[in-house]
């Protein structure tokens, strides 16, 4: 796995332990110092990191690297955090009762509890029940979150079950018979999903880190004051907004490529994503669509432009994050609405796709 930053996570703002690849909270991909940007099973092994050496956690040989600290969870726990959110879905509608008398109305307030129930479960990995328990719902190979089309699967199943009266209590013990240890369900396998226990990733998350503290170094008194040092700038920043830019000549157009292959002219600003499109009233001269089988995009993932400092781009608030990538392979991950200049050479990640910016010769 590899290397995570500690500090907060970009999405939600909760603790991020250092050996977690995902937070524990909202599924969003935690910062890395180093990682395969396309496949991040495949990511290097833990490394220390400034401010104390990575802890690294159990590894759980049935998920994979992928998902260091994580374990596969226990089907009493699945069964409880199912419990949780069917009293959820039970309350919902009891209140609609009591407050309108019809049992139609009722009905409709427990499906559209449901319905959001699975929404919510697409974009983070969570419902109420799994939240409360620790527990989160993540693609079969990779910590993300599982996506709509992964929890519609899910949920047909399970809804099936209702319709029998008991058939969800088969499907919710149906991991016992999984023999891979995964403890995939009947809706694990139709989705390609796998439940996992996130419970140490958020105690590891809560620990402080103890940095060691330097001792101090005697000044002879006839030595001159030495000027505090700055603090190193962040790598490749966008100037803040507003902000008069540079007196560079930057190129006016650039060739973005796609891990596909697919390569297009961009003189202009414009979105990116798996279904991009612009807010009402922003100007829009390229709408870039990538094909993402694996569901890591959001539908307007990020937005990029040109400016005296190059080619910029900028997170839109993206479930799996954005991050500008340079030619030796730093990593400077962004916060939603942070925009950076990808530098020569360079290349943008989105979820678990990437694109290459390069001048216009």
């Amino acid at each position: 796995m590899s290397t995570t930053v500690a500090g907060v996570c970009t999405q939600c703002r909760s603790p991020l332990p250092r050996t977690s690849p995902f937070c524990t909270r909202c599924g969003a991909l935690a910062p890395t110092t180093a990682s395969s940007p396309a496949d991040p099973s495949r990511a290097a092994p833990s490394a220390p990191v400034e401010g104390g050496p990575a802890v690294r956690l159990p590894h759980d040989a049935a998920l994979g690297p992928a998902f260091d600290g994580a374990v596969v969870a226990t089907v009493g726990r699945r069964v409880g955090a199912y419990c949780l959110d069917a009293l959820t879905v039970l309350l919902v509608a009891a209140a609609a009762l009591v407050l309108t008398s019809h049992g139609v109305y009722a009905a409709l307030a427990a499906a559209e509890t449901a319905v959001a129930l699975v929404l919510w479960e697409a974009r983070s990995g969570r419902t109420p029940g799994h939240a409360l328990l620790g527990l989160r719902v993540a693609q079969t190979t990779r910590p993300y979150a599982p996506g709509l089309g992964r929890s519609l699967g899910r949920a047909v199943v399970l809804g099936a079950g209702h319709v029998l009266l008991v058939g969800q209590w088969a499907v919710l013990l149906s991991p016992l018979m999984d023999r891979s240890g995964r403890r995939q369900g009947w809706h694990d396998v139709v989705g390609g999903t796998v439940v996992v226990d996130v419970r140490a990733l958020r105690r590891a998350a809560k620990v402080p880190d103890q940095p060691a503290q330097p001792l101090p170094i005697p000044v002879p008194e006839a030595t001159p004051p030495v000027e505090a040092l700055e603090p190193p700038a962040r790598p490749f920043p966008h100037p803040a907004r507003g902000a008069s830019a540079a007196p560079v000549q930057a190129p006016s157009t650039y060739v973005v490529t796609l891990d596909t292959g697919e390569a297009m002219s961009v003189s202009g600003p414009g979105h990116v994503g798996r279904r991009p499109s612009p807010p009402e009233g922003e100007p829009c001269e390229h709408l870039i669509t990538i094909a993402d089988p694996g569901r890591s995009l959001s539908r307007t993932h990020a937005r990029f432009g040109i400016d005296g400092s190059g080619f910029w781009v900028e997170d839109c608030g993206s479930a799996n994050g954005t991050a500008v990538l340079t030619a030796d392979g730093t990593v400077l991950p962004l916060a939603p609405g942070e925009r950076a200049v990808v530098p020569p050479h360079g290349a943008v990640r989105l979820g678990d796709r990437t694109f290459t910016v390069e001048p216009f010769a």
